[in-house]
């Protein structure tokens, strides 16, 4: 979690980018090609706004929209990796100094989920949630470079503040809702087309030991997949440990329908994916993406480089599968300021997915 003090302390944010290509060797290695950094001669591209890239979202035109964590901003990418010139402004809570913290960021094609400004409204294209409790909206016609709030839950409620890690889209009942994490409180939000919270009586798995939170969070085919981690002593930030982790499996309606994976090869999960029908998880504790069955929670393989060690990423993030690949948002070193920042993209995955 990026803190405004220690920011400003600093002075300076570095990095965030390094989108790669995957080729495969064999059925369970890759390689990759770094294609954007914020530091000259890392990367093909530079874009000093990466700063720990978190969430990613595509537009229907294939532009990938990155929540910057660090800066406060979503920047945008052509699948080939290069920058788009649009940047957009992420609000912050009203009582907080500084940038937002963006972190989950979802693609809306409905016409709710409207936002406002100055007494105009229009539906949000694409939705932010942030870790200082804020979730925005964007819509060109209201504002083409800043998304606007629309529900503030951030520093003016004290400690009953949110801090929101993730978001996903879904229907129930014929109704659109948005679902986000939230990692203080330890519970998923529920909130309807307008914005308005849904009483929280669902996303409760009985048997979730104490101390761990939800996490990370995604819609897989009507099928709301939620990653839990275990929080530090003030509840902001997920503590990493082996073993250090849960998925769970909900209806749309918020109805546990099974707990999928338990400890293991988990270390505070966020990334998700489905990846030519199996379950990419990536750990954000390790850096590992591990691959398992979505329908048993069985455990496959370890993603592997073409010299057998590990496909490993400090500070992972999202994976997002697009075209023929998978790209990679993360933020290396703890995502303290003065430290490389890094995000990727591993393509040709789709050929090379079987267990070996």
């Amino acid at each position: 979690m990026k803190t405004t003090s220690a920011y400003t302390k600093f002075g300076l944010l570095l990095v965030v980018a390094v989108m790669f290509t995957a080729a495969s060797a064999r059925a369970d290695t890759y390689s990759w090609t770094n294609f954007q950094s914020d530091i000259a001669g890392v990367a093909q591209h530079v874009d000093p706004n990466l700063v720990n890239p978190w969430g990613m979202a595509v537009s229907p035109n294939g532009t990938i929209w990155v929540s910057d964590n660090g800066t406060g901003v979503s920047t945008l990418y052509n699948q080939d990796g290069t920058a788009r010139p649009l940047v957009v402004t992420i609000p912050t809570a009203i009582l907080n100094r500084g940038t937002g913290n963006p972190t989950g960021v979802v693609f809306n094609n409905t016409s709710f989920f409207q936002v406002t400004k100055n007494g105009n409204s229009a539906p949000s294209v694409f939705i932010f949630v942030s870790e200082d409790g804020i979730i925005s909206g964007w819509n060109p016609t209201l504002d083409g470079t800043h998304a606007i709030v629309a529900v503030d839950n951030g520093f003016n409620r004290g400690v009953n503040r949110a801090i929101y890690k993730g978001a996903t889209l879904g229907v129930a009942g014929g109704h659109n809702f948005l679902y986000v994490t939230d990692f203080h409180t330890g519970r998923v939000q529920t909130y309807d087309e307008n914005f308005h919270q849904v009483t929280p009586n669902g996303f409760v798995d009985p048997n979730l030991p104490a101390g761990y939170a939800p996490f990370g969070i995604r819609n897989f085919n009507g099928e709301i997949f939620v990653t839990y981690a275990k929080q530090d002593h003030k509840r902001q930030d997920d503590v990493a440990c082996p073993g250090c982790g849960f998925v769970n499996v909900f209806d749309t309606s918020g109805n546990f329908l099974r707990r999928l994976i338990s400890n293991g090869n988990l270390n505070a999960p966020w990334g998700l994916a489905l990846v030519e029908g199996n379950l990419w998880v990536g750990n954000f504790g390790d850096g590992l993406i591990n691959n398992y069955n979505p329908n048993t929670g069985m455990f496959i393989e370890t993603l592997m480089r073409l010299d057998g060690t590990p496909l490993q990423f400090d500070g992972l993030w999202d994976l997002l599968p697009l075209g023929s690949g998978v790209y990679f948002t993360a933020g290396i070193a703890d995502e303290e300021p003065l430290r490389t920042k890094i995000k990727t993209r591993i393509s040709g995955a789709h050929a090379s997915l079987s267990a070996a």
